[in-house]
């Protein structure tokens, strides 16, 4: 089970675990958040240490474009979850959005989501052929029509967008 920690914790906010292993025998503080930069957002973890009582170097994880802390009912864990434009499919923006419905995310991963609604939508139009052993002719022929391509699917992306942002 899935408890969503909202707000997300952020580095003036975070999320604080008060009795968290250190090394062997030692327990002490930890704190996670979620860092939001242009290249999108990533889980911060650090520790303190208790001999000194300073923080540790914080660990960052790799970016998503959405990035959510929750707590792991079944063993009290903080975990992490994400979608990536590049990897996500429809069917895992549903799993994701049921688990932690859009009322609970960030202004910043609610516009997220709004791209990656017309990013799933854009996707739609497109279809791939595979071609080897290209000749010179056909190579050109094949690089003009992708620069066509890339325009259309640009405007086709675009119109999305704001078809997205009247539905707000």
């Amino acid at each position: 089970m899935i408890e969503n920690i909202n707000p997300q914790p952020t580095q003036d906010n975070p999320l604080t675990v008060e009795s968290y292993p250190y090394g062997f025998r030692l327990r002490t503080k930890a704190r996670y958040y979620i860092e939001t930069t242009k290249r999108g957002q990533r889980v911060v973890f650090q520790t303190l240490n208790p001999k000194t009582h300073t923080w540790n170097n914080p660990k960052k994880s790799t970016y998503s474009d959405i990035r959510i802390l929750y707590r792991n009912t079944e063993n009290g864990h903080i975990e992490n979850s994400g979608l990536s434009f590049a990897y996500t499919r429809e069917g895992d923006l549903e799993k994701f959005l049921k688990n932690f419905p859009e009322s609970t995310l960030s202004k910043y991963q609610r516009e997220q989501l709004r791209f990656l609604r017309a990013v799933f939508k854009t996707r739609k139009h497109l279809t791939v052929n595979v071609v080897s052993n290209a000749t010179k002719e056909e190579s050109a022929r094949i690089n003009a029509n992708n620069k066509k391509t890339s325009k259309t699917l640009h405007g086709i992306l675009g119109y999305y967008l704001k078809e997205g942002e009247k539905a707000k």
